[in-house]
């Protein structure tokens, strides 16, 4: 039954441990707001070792003027002398055939609480655990608590509210409409590069603009995912910024993302070449997460920013640019890969020409501008320009 007793004291003991370091970090940060919150961590923990351990560890990192002011406070915390009286107490409890450290650890209680009784029962014992073990619950949330608000103090002096003017809604504005006629720029001509042609000798700006409704989509959606990105990534990265210089430490949080964006961008590469192995399919899509990985874990590293006056503006822009590149290289590498594998029987459209000298057997139907209409021969893998005078007409063929 003791050896019990004994083994349920010494596993109880860390329970208490953690409460009372929680206890202190929250007294030291009362105490020392100023401080870095590693700072106020190292005199919880250095107290914590003192009062359940007995056992002063290095004062390395620690003021010593500020240490002795803090213990004068929490020698005076009723909580803090209750608690660590209880645990003696409990100590005490346990040595039922050595009188000696009985009475030992039951002085060592009465030091912090000189009013105290020793234990008597068993159940005394669960029930002040329990209640430590709720206070500590209480102590973990308001620490938390403590500690979002002092990474927001910092985050709000470091960063100021991107103010949104007029000027800046019109520029955004000739910004999309720019960038919708760059798409269909880049869009055809990567698209029809891969296919072998010189997109240049059969397109006309308006022939840009309307292949630039293609890429519409992907124009709203890659703006869409720069803009979530930034704002996500600037917050979560000034976030542990301030975590890692406040605990001069690597942040936890920032190590799990870090692995799981890697474990993703794994898992799609080796999709990419599967896919390719097994049905002889380039799917360029699946590059998007590695490449986008890649691409911000060293956006903010890129030493310009500091050339900067508002780099949160720029930075804006340049990630949506730069993920609406991506993807649309990305999409012209898919959709080129697909037109060249396309047999006459996945054709959806019919081309009727007007000189029917020329065979369409082995012809199926890609794009068409406001000149020309652009057809791939199956058998040659290359592209057939016929200019529209010879069409007669396109159809659209029903699905069997």
């Amino acid at each position: 039954m003791w050896r019990f007793v004994l083994f349920y004291i010494r596993k109880i003991k860390q329970a208490y441990y953690t409460a009372c370091y929680r206890k202190l970090y929250i007294l030291s940060n009362e105490q020392f707001p100023e401080n870095e919150l590693g700072k106020n961590s190292k005199l919880a923990l250095y107290l914590t070792n003192t009062y359940i351990y007995d056992f002063k560890n290095d004062l390395a990192g620690i003021n010593e003027e500020e240490l002795k002011k803090f213990k004068k406070i929490a020698d005076n915390d009723e909580w803090i002398k209750k608690t660590v009286s209880d645990l003696y107490r409990m100590i005490s409890f346990s040595f039922i055939i050595d009188t000696n450290f009985k009475d030992k650890y039951l002085k060592k209680a009465k030091e912090f609480k000189a009013d105290i009784e020793p234990i008597k029962e068993f159940k005394e014992i669960t029930k002040l655990v329990d209640d430590v073990k709720k206070d500590s619950k209480i102590f973990f949330k308001e620490g938390r608590e403590l500690n979002d608000k002092k990474y927001q103090q910092e985050i709000e002096k470091r960063i100021s509210s991107i103010e949104v003017t007029s000027q800046d809604i019109s520029f955004l504005l000739t910004l999309f409409s720019t960038l919708f006629l760059i798409s269909g720029i880049i869009y055809s001509k990567l698209y029809f590069y891969l296919l072998g042609v010189n997109i240049s000798d059969f397109f006309s700006i308006n022939d840009y603009l309307a292949s630039s409704i293609d890429t519409l989509i992907i124009t709203f959606f890659s703006i869409a995912i720069g803009i979530i990105f930034y704002f996500l990534g600037a917050k979560d990265r000034l976030k542990t910024t301030i975590y890692e210089e406040q605990f001069s430490t690597e942040s936890a949080s920032r190590k799990k993302l870090f692995y799981n964006i890697i474990v993703i961008s794994i898992v799609c590469i080796i999709s990419f070449f599967v896919s390719y192995y097994k049905h002889n399919a380039l799917h360029y899509n699946l590059l998007y997460p590695p490449i986008l990985f890649v691409f911000f874990r060293f956006f903010w590293s890129i030493p310009i920013w500091q050339y900067f006056k508002n780099p949160e503006k720029i930075g804006l822009i340049l990630m949506s640019f730069s993920t609406f590149i991506i993807s649309l290289i990305l999409t012209a590498l898919t959709y080129s890969t697909e037109i060249l594998k396309k047999e006459v029987k996945d054709d959806t459209c019919r081309v009727i020409l007007n000189n029917t000298n020329i065979d369409t057997s082995n012809l199926v139907f890609i794009t068409s501008n406001s000149s020309n209409v652009f057809m791939l021969d199956v058998s040659t893998k290359k592209v057939k320009i016929i200019p529209l005078y010879n069409i007669e007409s396109i159809e659209t063929k029903v699905p069997k």
